[in-house]
């Protein structure tokens, strides 16, 4: 895992700055905690990513990347933080705690991106982390230090447009003072044919001085090439700042440069262009095509053009295009972003557009509650996440706006299921707290939300309440005679009771609720109907019955390969192998684990996985093959950690791990055991599955660097 990281591929070379990326690596090498502080486009971020590649391979568990631009409001932090990291959570666990668990068995730099928004939560979530978490390192940019214990504040200046660094004679672009660099280089990129030389060295000098070397600034001037000369961007640069400079105050001069420069680009834009640009300010992250068609067409702008428009924006460095797993998405800089927000508040059509943009994403939650559950599932699972952001704010204008309470219930219950498996419990938990707080307590809509608060309490262990919201969910249900909402309510209650132990009352519920959910056809329930089944065998794998635990398992199966369904599928399969394992049918139970882990390959489950192959360790064990057993054992005790599942163990299958490791380490001998298991341990989850797939062929020889003393936790 040396090296790992999910920092973004730079697309654009970076300039300059060698001496600020060798002295800052160096600074981390010795603290805790820098920050780099500066303006607004002073290339803050390019920085921390340059610097937190060029340290990846010094930290064990490489460097992490969390992006706060598009976070709204401090109490998601946490749950963001974790959702960076990777941090698979079906229990709603807080998420600070999880945070605090995962980081402590871990060697990472982790690298915090535009604090300034939440300097004070960022501020505590640090000053916890690195007081809780000893081989903990940060890497934080912000427009202001932190003031967090031990931090090392390191300015980042705009860059140099020194004449002194002038070359002469004339080099060519290589030699010349980095701001001038940045502009030749982004000007090639912008017209493919522009160059330095001794005719126009001056003039490109000129404009990074009236910019002040800020990286931004730079970028946009040089991204209107393909249509204005120099000594046209120097003449419009000179009328607008002499201008701006006259009438407006309130800036320090490099702030106000940068805010002169975009508002420069803004005028700059045909007048669709702009309208375009500030209604798209509405999305948080990036966003689709359809998305900005559906959400900020309308009047000037016809939906036809809007792919026109966007591309035009793009080529003007307003827009950023990428492309994720096939699909182009859309962004803007957080600088330019916030500047179209500011006009579409001051123009009085903010309203309309959060309007649209809620709507947008109410439809969409509506879309993938219907499909997720099917063949498009991956497809949807990827586009959930791509999604988030505008999601979240979506859920957060929802929450602190009364007149559309309902649609963010609406949007948190039906995403419940899809962020659930997807790790996000305890942000869903977040959520149907924010919401029930405001919602009429006798509302519909306050009564699924209950149905759904209820899973996610009962998972953290609070029963009581969940245990009385799942009642009063079955006796309103039984009141007004829906058979569908009254079978919702049974599969509500018997989870409950099937996380407090009583096993009975659980089945006993689970079995009526397929009966009732027979009648009804539609997707949502056929879920409910498989989760019920789910549920039945855990139930009697709990008690022993592993032969009717085998035949509800089946039918669940069989539900998701009739529809398509991957990742509950993986979970039924794990509760087959788990049956027919128990029953004596090692090899049957193999090929049950084997198809677990190959459905979930493309986006792998942490606790999907980390059940698959601690059951496969115990099978090889039960089989004789006691190294690879050895192997998926060190694999599966690094997984629990880092999936933070350990709840979600019961009672045999602690038993079932403690016997095999007892059998695999007498068979292999202490010191064989101890370097086979110790080799599982270094695998990540992508080569955890890797190795089980294929064979053993993924195993490392040794490991680079050693995680510190595996230690049995106690499971229930």
């Amino acid at each position: 895992m040396t090296g790992a990281s999910n920092l973004p591929i730079e697309v654009t070379s970076f300039v300059g700055r060698a001496h600020e990326v060798s002295s800052i690596a160096q600074t981390l090498r010795s603290v805790r905690l820098v920050t780099l502080t500066g303006l607004a486009g002073v290339g803050k971020t390019r920085l921390a990513m340059r610097v937190a590649n060029d340290l990846s391979r010094e930290f064990r568990d490489g460097v992490w990347l969390v992006e706060l631009a598009q976070l709204q409001h401090g109490s998601l932090l946490a749950h963001t933080v974790a959702q960076s990291l990777g941090i698979h959570d079906e229990s709603g666990r807080p998420p600070l705690d999880l945070l605090v668990e995962y980081l402590k068995q871990h060697e990472l730099l982790l690298v915090l991106d535009n604090c300034e928004h939440m300097i004070s939560d960022c501020t505590e979530l640090v000053n916890t982390l690195l007081r809780r978490v000893e081989r903990l390192k940060v890497l934080a940019t912000s427009r202001e230090a932190l003031q967090a214990p031990g931090e090392h504040v390191w300015t980042v200046e705009p860059l140099s447009t020194s004449a002194a660094e002038m070359p002469v004679p004339f080099q060519g672009d290589g030699g010349h003072a980095p701001a001038v660099r940045l502009f030749a280089q982004r000007g090639m990129a912008a017209t493919g044919r522009f160059t330095l030389n001794p005719d126009n060295l001056s003039q490109v000098v000129k404009i990074c001085e009236q910019l002040d070397g800020i990286p931004l600034a730079i970028e946009l001037a040089a991204a209107q090439l393909p249509v204005l000369s120099l000594n046209e961007i120097l003449e419009r640069l000179d009328d607008r700042f002499s201008l701006l400079r006259t009438n407006r105050g309130g800036f320090v001069p490099h702030h106000r440069t940068l805010r002169d420069t975009v508002d420069w680009s803004f005028r700059l834009c045909h007048t669709d262009e702009q309208i375009l640009w500030v209604r798209c300010s509405v999305f948080a992250g990036s966003f689709t095509l359809t998305g900005a068609e559906i959400v900020c067409s309308g009047d000037e702008v016809q939906r036809e053009k809007v792919l026109e428009l966007l591309s035009a924006l793009v080529s003007k460095s307003i827009m950023l295009r990428e492309e994720q797993h096939g699909q182009i998405r859309y962004r803007m800089l957080d600088t330019i972003r916030h500047y179209g927000w500011d006009l579409l508040a001051e123009g009085g059509t903010a309203a309309e557009i959060q309007r649209r943009h809620v709507q947008y994403y109410l439809e969409l939650a509506d879309q993938a509650s219907r499909e997720w559950f099917g063949p498009a599932q991956l497809e949807w699972i990827r586009r959930l996440r791509a999604e988030h952001a505008n999601l979240r704010a979506a859920l957060f204008h929802c929450s602190s706006h009364p007149d559309v309470l309902s649609i963010g219930g609406r949007i948190v219950t039906t995403l419940a299921t899809p962020w659930i498996h997807d790790g996000l419990a305890a942000e869903v938990r977040h959520w149907l707290e924010q919401l029930l707080a405001e919602l009429p307590p006798n509302s519909s809509q306050a009564g699924r939300l209950m149905a759904v608060t209820a899973l996610t309490t009962s998972s953290q262990g609070d029963l009581e309440p969940s245990r009385a919201m799942a009642s009063a969910l079955r006796q309103h249900a039984a009141t007004i005679g829906d058979k569908f909402a009254l079978a919702h309510a049974l599969v509500t209650s018997g989870a409950v009771s099937l996380i407090g132990g009583d096993y009975a009352e659980a089945a006993g519920m689970m079995i009526e609720a397929v009966d009732l959910l027979a009648a009804f056809p539609q997707s949502r329930a056929v879920l409910l109907r498989v989760q019920a089944e789910m549920a039945i065998a855990s139930c009697l794998l709990r008690t022993g019955n592993f032969s009717k635990a085998e035949d509800h398992a089946r039918q669940a199966m069989a539900l998701c390969r009739e529809h398509g369904e991957r990742t509950i599928q993986a979970c039924s399969r794990m509760l087959l192998a788990q049956a027919v394992f128990r029953q004596g049918k090692p090899d049957e139970a193999i090929t049950h684990v084997m198809e677990a882990l190959r459905l979930r390959r493309a986006l792998p489950d942490p606790l999907t996985a980390v059940l698959s192959v601690e059951l496969l360790a115990s099978v090889l064990a039960t089989i004789g093959d006691y190294q690879q057993a050895a192997v998926l054992l060190g694999a599966s005790q690094q997984l629990w950690r880092d999936t933070n599942g350990r709840g979600l163990r019961f009672g045999f299958i602690s038993e079932q791990r403690m016997e095999s490791e007892r059998r695999t380490r007498e068979e292999l001998g202490e010191a064989r055991f101890t370097l086979a298991f110790e080799q599982g341990a270094q695998l990540s989850l992508s080569e955890v599955v890797d190795y089980c797939l294929g064979g053993g062929d993924a195993l490392p020889k040794t490991p680079a660097k050693p995680r510190p003393a595996l230690e049995y936790p106690s499971y229930p």
